[in-house]
């Protein structure tokens, strides 16, 4: 199924999204078009006014991560979700161990430990809500481990993508979705990389360890990276592709443009969602910036020290984007949104842009200042956040929707 959506164009108007296409329609802020059978969705404006804008609530319901007790003492956390109960379970890469809280955030036990046995992780991934709130978690290269409810460790599968790929010269990387498929990128070892600016290629593709069965569902484009003589650079704020999924879709997209592809769970192409948006210049201000943030996060790393010198100089040499990418970062929650942030050039995504399963734009919304994503609900954020110490909290907040239909 290579290429499903190439050659999508636009052939003509088919109707006003959220209507019946007759004359009593209202409160439609996108054109839908069709090409071939794929619906093509053209947001101007957010359903929701001013007045009725989604938002996150100000204060957190939970908050996990305290300096001066070792239960709650987080350290390097790679994800995490909430069970059907309200309990949450982080994954914490620091210990390699899944973090079990109730749902008021007190400790109740941990899970896992470092190693390559039975319940071990190498690393801890994202855990995956099955049945029964039963957790799948990448836990190393090609392991997925199951654990009960009870944080009980039920088996391990191999996930045995490696040497998958007719194409040698493009290496995978990946994770687990929620119905134990994965979602796969397929970056291009570029051998011969041209004189100047180039962007690798980067495939999305399906795989399913119980049968083997691929599903491509996309070719599109790594970062920017620029060739001078035998040294290569990353190019800074250049454009990327970024793929994820929503309880109804998988999502890919290559933020050189405002065009995200929606793909059904049985891999087919569903609808593509657009924006009309202006490009906006990379400032020497961000740069600046940048430059600042980068070098602090390696100052801070004693590890690093040593290197302090060459990676100033690699900041001194950076090439840069003219302008910011389309957007920067998507997501998908349990109610099918599709969510996808804008560029603020550095640090975390404050301003996103929530979509419906259908594709039409429905609000913006804010994000508390300095929160990651880690998984969005029906009605809740689960995100990671740093104090003024660079301690670690994993918070949960309300997401307050308003009724814009």
């Amino acid at each position: 199924m290579l290429n499903r959506f190439a050659g999508v164009g636009i052939m003509g108007v088919a109707c006003i999204l959220g209507s019946s296409c007759d004359s009593g329609a209202v409160r439609s802020t996108a054109v839908v078009r069709d090409s071939a059978g794929i619906r093509i969705v053209e947001n101007t404006a957010p359903l929701c006014q001013t007045d009725e804008v989604w938002s996150i609530a100000p204060e957190p319901l939970v908050d996990i991560g305290h300096v001066d007790d070792p239960e709650q003492q987080l350290f390097r956390v790679s994800a995490a979700t909430r069970l059907s109960d309200g309990r949450i379970v982080i994954g914490n890469s620091g210990s390699s161990q899944l973090r079990f809280y109730d749902a008021s955030g007190n400790h109740l036990m941990d899970v896992g430990r470092q190693g390559r046995g039975p319940g071990e992780f190498q690393y801890v991934g994202r855990p995956v809500r099955g049945t029964d709130d039963t957790l799948h978690v990448q836990g190393g290269f090609n392991r997925v481990l199951t654990f009960d409810a009870d944080g009980n460790f039920v088996r391990e599968t191999p996930a045995g993508y490696m040497g998958l790929f007719e194409r040698p010269w493009l290496t995978e990387g990946g994770r687990l979705m929620p119905d134990r498929t994965w979602l796969l990128w397929l970056y291009e070892n570029v051998m011969d990389r041209p004189q100047g600016a180039y962007r690798p290629i980067l495939g999305f593709i399906r795989f399913d360890p119980a049968t083997g069965a691929q599903d491509t569902l996309g070719w599109f484009r790594s970062g920017m990276h620029e060739q001078v003589g035998e040294e290569t650079r990353w190019v800074a704020f250049s454009p990327n592709s970024t793929a994820g999924w929503s309880s109804r879709h998988m999502y890919a997209g290559d933020s050189r443009t405002w065009s995200i592809h929606a793909y059904g769970w049985d891999g087919r192409l569903s609808h593509i969602v657009r924006m009309d948006t202006q490009p906006q210049p990379v400032t020497a201000e961000m740069k600046d910036e940048f430059r600042r943030s980068f070098l602090d996060r390696v100052a801070s790393d004693p590890r690093q020290a040593a290197n302090m010198a060459m990676y100033e100089r690699t900041m001194a040499n950076l090439p840069w984007a003219e302008t910011l990418p389309a957007w920067r970062d998507l997501r998908g929650d349990e109610a099918g949104n599709l969510w996808v942030s804008e560029d603020a050039g550095t640090g975390a995504s404050t301003n996103w842009n929530v979509f419906g399963p259908d594709g039409q734009w429905l609000t913006p919304i804010g994000l508390p200042d300095g929160v990651r994503i880690l998984e969005l609900g029906d009605d809740y954020l689960l995100g990671l956040w740093l104090d003024e110490l660079d301690i670690e909290h994993v918070r949960m907040y309300d997401i307050v929707k308003a009724n814009c239909s």
